[in-house]
């Protein structure tokens, strides 16, 4: 879910006709009451700024209430022309999770926010795979007490849609991690051990 706010309407329109298929999205304008109520309750996985050549004062409006949402709970993106998107993260660099500089295509943009949200949502499921992992009995203490330990699978593969039907078939029987790339696959296998990795691979027709 995508919360859109911005004056460039052009990019907001591609979002509602070009992309809808890909995401469920909302505006909002940037007064701060409508942008933190829109996050409170459409609870988007990201906040889109479409920029256009604004004034100090229009981008410290939403620089303002922003600043207040916790840095874990924002994945900000900027979308825009180099000049605007620098005076933005000039105000506030360590806000921006995403910046995408036109001239830059519907589809870019599409592919460039599934990767970010996918490969963020990937790292998340790592730490929290790694906190249950520490949490957990290790095998040698289930042995011990008799208790049949699950195996420890990682799925890699660049598709977030077929990573997530594997782990919704896999988990009851196996303790399943994901992972995007080879990059995550690997930072992953450094801090944690696997009984099996599977890498996919599907020939189109």
């Amino acid at each position: 879910k995508l919360l859109l706010a911005g004056t460039n309407k052009v990019i907001i329109d591609d979002f509602f006709y070009v992309m809808h298929e890909e995401f469920e999205c909302m505006t909002t304008s940037i007064r701060g009451n409508d942008v933190l109520n829109h996050i409170k309750y459409f609870q988007p996985d990201a906040f889109v700024y479409c920029i256009t050549p604004e004034s100090r004062e229009n981008i410290m409006k939403l620089i303002t209430p922003l600043g207040t949402i916790e840095r874990k709970n924002l994945n900000l993106i900027l979308i825009g022309d180099s000049e605007p998107c620098g005076d933005f993260i000039q105000l506030s660099p360590e806000m921006v999770s995403l910046t995408l500089l036109r001239p830059i295509s519907a589809s870019t943009i599409k592919q460039q926010i599934i990767k970010y949200l996918s490969e963020k949502q990937t790292l998340q499921d790592m730490k929290r795979d790694v906190v249950e992992a520490e949490s957990e009995k290790t095998v040698e203490q289930r042995a011990a007490d008799g208790e049949e330990a699950k195996k420890h699978i990682l799925v890699i593969d660049d598709d977030p849609i077929m990573l997530r039907l594997i782990k919704t078939e896999l988990k009851d029987e196996y303790n399943v991690a994901t992972a995007i790339s080879g990059k995550i696959a690997l930072n992953f296998l450094q801090k944690k051990k696997t009984d099996l990795n599977i890498r996919l691979a599907f020939e189109k027709i």
